[in-house]
């Protein structure tokens, strides 16, 4: 870098002083005609999602005002990055269209700044990483984030809005922003025929969510609930089991061995709709 990181982030924090403070959850204005916020820079946003070229932007979009801002940290050779963007897209489109959350994006190795900023300031060893500032408490949230543990990054926007602490977020539907917490047999018989049905109807292709999930796919040797959630996680809920007879154990052996030979397309390890 031509300035240490740490002469420019003071350098960003003098700026900062210099420019109006902005009323809570309202951008800054510009003051000397030049500077625009980096959340109404539409050169640099793709959708609701600002693009941090270069550490500066990073910094700039950090100390914009106290909202709570969200930032992804990609590379372009990671797959699993590729996989993520349309999760980190969704939940911009949702907690960003009324302006509360702010999101960004980084890109590691678009230039050898970013790499340096990353690597040696930041720290990241793993991608896709999500950072979280949120006004004069600066940094709340750094964590990897994969398509898997995308309600990792949901329960987290929600704990620094206001919401429940993480793990008490409720089950059921999210009011306001629509995102479903449990499936179609929470709290009723989980059974191989249940079972059967959500297998079905999942689709590989398509985000893994407690309506898109398969019931039979197993996390660290253990079976996941009617939601999709596994044991360990803060909303699992020991599912209701049905009666098991020797017949029932072979109709659902014979489904196994039905299932390898004829696997859903797309539902190689990986894909967006598997939890592994």
């Amino acid at each position: 870098m031509g300035l240490p990181l740490l002469a420019r982030a003071r350098a960003f924090s003098a700026n900062a002083q210099r420019r109006e403070v902005a009323p809570k959850g309202q951008a800054a204005a510009p003051t000397d005609g030049v500077w625009l916020p980096p959340s109404q820079n539409k050169s640099q946003r793709k959708g609701r999602v600002f693009t941090a070229e270069q550490p500066e932007d990073l910094l700039d979009f950090i100390i914009e005002d106290d909202r709570l801002c969200v930032v992804k940290v990609y590379a372009s050779w990671c797959v699993t990055c590729k996989k993520f963007d349309a999760r980190y897209r969704k939940i911009a489109n949702q907690y960003g269209a009324d302006g509360s959350v702010r999101f960004a994006e980084m890109r590691y190795d678009n230039n050898p700044d970013n790499e340096e900023l990353c690597r040696d300031v930041l720290q990241i060893e793993t991608f896709p990483y999500i950072l979280m500032y949120k006004g004069d408490a600066g940094k709340v949230e750094g964590f990897h984030c994969t398509p898997a543990k995308y309600h990792l990054l949901v329960e987290a926007v929600k704990k620094h809005l206001g919401g429940k602490e993480e793990g008490e977020a409720s089950r059921g539907q999210d009011e306001q922003h629509d995102i479903p917490t449990h499936g179609i047999y929470d709290g009723k018989l989980w059974d191989h025929t249940a079972k059967n049905d959500v297998y079905n109807k999942w689709d590989p292709l398509q985000s893994r969510s407690p309506l898109n999930f398969n019931p039979f796919e197993l996390f660290r040797g253990n079976h996941c609930d009617a939601s999709g959630y596994y044991p360990g996680e803060p909303r699992y809920r020991e599912p209701i089991s049905g009666n098991v007879s020797p017949a029932m154990m072979r109709a659902e052996e014979t489904d196994v061995t039905e299932r390898k030979a004829n696997p859903k397309p797309g539902s190689d390890k990986g894909c967006p709709g598997c939890k592994n």
